[in-house]
């Protein structure tokens, strides 16, 4: 499988997104928050997704940040197995 065709980066709303050209479209997510991954035909569209995704997100996490404390908790038990 090969690798996006373009990589963008910027600060949104204080978060580093990432920006993927693929064949037929766009899709972002944030390396910091990484439950957020956008997606659209255009990178006009990606950004507009991701304007709206990341208050979203960081409200949701701020009202119950459990969840993501059992997410890291689940990752580095499959790191150290591996």
């Amino acid at each position: 499988m090969a690798g996006p065709l373009e990589v963008r980066r910027e600060t949104v709303l204080g978060q580093l997104v990432e920006y993927h050209r693929q064949p037929n479209n766009w899709c972002a997510w944030t390396p910091n928050l990484p439950t957020i991954l956008v997606g659209g035909p255009t990178l006009e569209d990606c950004r507009r997704r991701m304007l709206e995704s990341i208050p979203w997100h960081l409200e949701a996490l701020a009202a119950d940040p459990a969840p993501r404390q059992r997410r890291h908790r689940q990752q580095r038990a499959v790191t150290d197995i591996t």
